[in-house]
């Protein structure tokens, strides 16, 4: 986080209360700054407003969550890939037959991705990487 919290307490003389309480958040790289808290004349109320503004982090939170989980649930949606993951799941399975299975059920974006981590970081001269480059098709993203 390239912003940091600023507390300041402010003399008041004008007022009852002998100091005013204030929260802040100020960008380190400009010095701009926005208020966020007070200013407080008691620590009883800045630590409600603190209180509140944590709950309402907490329901932005939460409205995140529900927005990304209703994304993922999109047709057409696609999870992250990890390429290396799923070449070990390649590699594991019993038979080739299996594993061109396996593979050609990714969606083409995932396949593409995976034969490009295949191509860069698996030997080639053992194991499953000499199957994997001989039957890559590079147009469709299969194997055949």
């Amino acid at each position: 986080m390239k912003n940091k919290w600023v507390l300041r307490i402010d003399d008041r003389l004008s007022t009852a209360s002998p100091y005013g309480i204030n929260l802040g958040l100020q960008e380190s790289e400009s010095d701009k700054s926005i208020h966020l808290i007070g200013p407080c004349e008691t620590l009883d109320d800045f630590q409600k407003e603190i209180a509140h503004l944590i709950l309402e982090l907490n329901e932005l939170s939460q409205q995140a969550k529900q927005k990304l989980e209703s994304f993922a649930r999109q047709p057409g949606a696609q999870p992250a890939v990890d390429a290396a993951q799923i070449w070990k799941e390649l590699e594991a399975c019993g038979t080739d037959h299996e594993m061109f299975a396996l593979f050609n059920s990714y969606e083409p974006v995932q396949r593409q991705e995976v034969a490009e981590y295949v191509f860069t970081h698996v030997n080639m001269f053992k194991g499953r990487g000499p199957v994997f480059s001989e039957h890559y098709d590079a147009a469709s993203h299969l194997l055949d």
